[in-house]
């Protein structure tokens, strides 16, 4: 059985709905979210932050996205039974840490992958030193990632296996990475 999310754009809110791909069980298994955004980790003209503008405490899905002029192009999905804010300040700390993967910007701001670090995740773990040296060496590409990610939550205060179901299945799969889907036009699905 698997999870479908379907999105679709409401003014400043995407509304998704997970379901079973069978037709017949759809109204038994129905759960609909509502995700607000975009979000950025520091405010700029037209984009609230998130940690300001998000209430404290907010559980769920977050959609980390790329703004184009086109919708937004999701590029990684993740969930948290903690306070929203406290996820993405971790996420915001291993991002300027140059722990995480990180992309060609301009060539990242068009869809397409393109590393320029390995992070210390995956594969090619790299240590700690090393990663310090990089997020020195690479300040100007991390800003511009920085400045490039855009947030969608989805508040969702449901049972934890719920909630991880819900987010691999947004994925397509638990270790999919890269931009996998544009919303903004109609219904996507990832």
């Amino acid at each position: 059985m698997g999870v479908w999310l379907q999105l679709t754009k409401y003014s400043s809110c995407l509304c998704a709905q997970t379901m079973n791909p069978e037709p017949s069980s759809f109204p038994q298994s129905a759960i609909e979210l509502t995700f607000t955004g975009p979000f950025a980790w520091l405010e700029t003209p037209g984009v609230p932050s998130v940690f300001d503008r998000v209430p404290l405490g907010t559980q769920g899905i977050y959609l980390w996205a790329i703004g184009r002029e086109d919708g937004h192009l999701v590029s990684y999905v993740g969930e948290s039974g903690r306070c929203v804010h406290t996820r993405l300040a971790e996420h915001y700390r291993e991002h300027v840490a140059a722990r995480y993967t990180l992309n060609e910007p301009r060539k990242y701001a068009a869809g397409e992958k393109h590393e320029i670090w390995p992070g210390n995740y995956g594969k090619s773990k790299r240590d700690l030193g090393d990663c310090v040296r990089a997020s020195i060496e690479l300040a100007p590409q991390i800003a511009e990632l920085s400045r490039q990610v855009r947030f969608f939550i989805g508040q969702f205060n449901g049972e934890s296996r719920l909630r991880r179901r819900i987010e691999v299945g947004s994925t397509g799969s638990p270790h999919a990475r890269g931009p996998r889907a544009l919303l903004g036009h109609g219904r996507g699905r990832f």
